[in-house]
């Protein structure tokens, strides 16, 4: 559980800070496909060269956080350049 949970968290914070980097939030398919690479090479990096539980419920967390903050960055930036 804890596994999936951190996995998921570092992708979309990868994903997340990839879209507001090269403005790609207007290809939705590009970002579905960066967000299932990132989750599984996650995965498959904890599982063979991770030892278990490594990587914590806090990175995951502080992941999160840094994906919710990076897309209200996107949000704002697009309502902002909509305006002008």
């Amino acid at each position: 559980m804890t596994q999936c949970f951190v996995a998921f968290a570092i992708a979309a914070a990868m994903t997340s800070i990839f879209a507001f980097r090269f403005q790609t939030w207007r290809r939705p398919k590009l970002l579905v496909g960066y967000f299932a690479l990132f989750f599984v090479a996650e995965l498959v990096c904890e599982n063979l060269w991770l030892p278990p539980d490594a990587l914590g419920i806090e990175v995951g967390f502080v992941c999160l956080g840094l994906a919710v903050i990076f897309c209200g960055v996107i949000w704002v930036g697009q309502r902002v350049g909509s305006l002008e």
